[in-house]
Protein backbone atom coordinates (compact mmCIF):
# COMPACT_ATOMS: atom_id res chain seq x y z
CA UNK A 1 0.00 0.00 0.00
CA UNK A 2 1.41 3.36 -1.01
CA UNK A 3 1.54 6.12 1.55
CA UNK A 4 -0.41 9.32 0.90
CA UNK A 5 2.68 11.43 0.05
CA UNK A 6 3.54 8.92 -2.69
CA UNK A 7 0.05 9.28 -4.16
CA UNK A 8 0.61 13.04 -4.22
CA UNK A 9 4.00 12.62 -5.88
CA UNK A 10 2.43 10.33 -8.49
CA UNK A 11 -0.20 12.95 -9.31
CA UNK A 12 2.42 15.68 -9.68
CA UNK A 13 4.76 13.45 -11.70
CA UNK A 14 3.77 10.64 -14.02
CA UNK A 15 0.03 11.20 -13.91
CA UNK A 16 0.38 14.90 -14.74
CA UNK A 17 2.69 14.02 -17.63
CA UNK A 18 0.28 11.37 -18.95
CA UNK A 19 -2.73 13.69 -18.77
CA UNK A 20 -0.79 16.44 -20.50
CA UNK A 21 0.23 14.14 -23.37
CA UNK A 22 -3.27 12.75 -23.85
CA UNK A 23 -4.87 16.17 -23.56
CA UNK A 24 -2.50 17.61 -26.18
CA UNK A 25 -3.37 14.78 -28.59
CA UNK A 26 -7.07 15.44 -28.05
CA UNK A 27 -6.77 19.21 -28.58
CA UNK A 28 -7.30 19.65 -24.83
CA UNK A 29 -10.73 17.95 -25.00
CA UNK A 30 -9.99 15.72 -22.02
CA UNK A 31 -12.31 15.99 -19.01
CA UNK A 32 -11.64 14.37 -15.64
CA UNK A 33 -14.90 13.37 -14.03
CA UNK A 34 -15.87 12.09 -10.60
CA UNK A 35 -12.63 12.47 -8.69
CA UNK A 36 -12.32 13.00 -4.95
CA UNK A 37 -9.78 13.72 -2.26
CA UNK A 38 -10.36 10.40 -0.53
CA UNK A 39 -7.36 8.50 0.78
CA UNK A 40 -7.51 5.13 2.47
CA UNK A 41 -6.84 4.82 6.20
CA UNK A 42 -3.83 2.63 5.35
CA UNK A 43 -2.26 5.33 3.17
CA UNK A 44 -2.69 7.85 6.01
CA UNK A 45 -1.32 5.60 8.73
CA UNK A 46 1.63 7.09 10.63
CA UNK A 47 1.21 10.54 9.10
CA UNK A 48 1.82 13.35 11.60
CA UNK A 49 -0.64 15.81 10.04
CA UNK A 50 -3.40 13.90 8.26
CA UNK A 51 -5.30 17.06 7.33
CA UNK A 52 -2.25 18.58 5.63
CA UNK A 53 -1.54 15.33 3.77
CA UNK A 54 -5.13 15.26 2.50
CA UNK A 55 -4.93 18.93 1.52
CA UNK A 56 -1.67 18.35 -0.38
CA UNK A 57 -3.20 15.39 -2.25
CA UNK A 58 -6.37 17.28 -3.13
CA UNK A 59 -4.49 20.42 -4.19
CA UNK A 60 -2.14 18.38 -6.39
CA UNK A 61 -5.10 16.81 -8.18
CA UNK A 62 -6.87 20.13 -8.57
CA UNK A 63 -3.78 21.77 -10.05
CA UNK A 64 -3.06 18.95 -12.49
CA UNK A 65 -6.65 18.60 -13.66
CA UNK A 66 -7.10 22.37 -14.02
CA UNK A 67 -3.84 22.89 -15.90
CA UNK A 68 -3.88 19.88 -18.22
CA UNK A 69 -7.53 19.28 -19.15
CA UNK A 70 -10.65 20.97 -20.46
CA UNK A 71 -12.35 20.59 -17.10
CA UNK A 72 -13.22 18.33 -14.21
CA UNK A 73 -16.07 17.23 -11.95
CA UNK A 74 -15.54 16.73 -8.24
CA UNK A 75 -17.46 13.94 -6.54
CA UNK A 76 -18.99 14.69 -3.17
CA UNK A 77 -21.88 13.59 -1.04
CA UNK A 78 -23.93 15.91 1.06
CA UNK A 79 -25.17 14.60 4.36
CA UNK A 80 -28.48 15.54 5.95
Amino acid sequence: MEKAPQHTANIRGGIAESFSRVSDRQYRNLVIDEWSCALSPESLRNEDDVNQVRKDFCTAQLNVYTNTTAGWGFWCKFFD
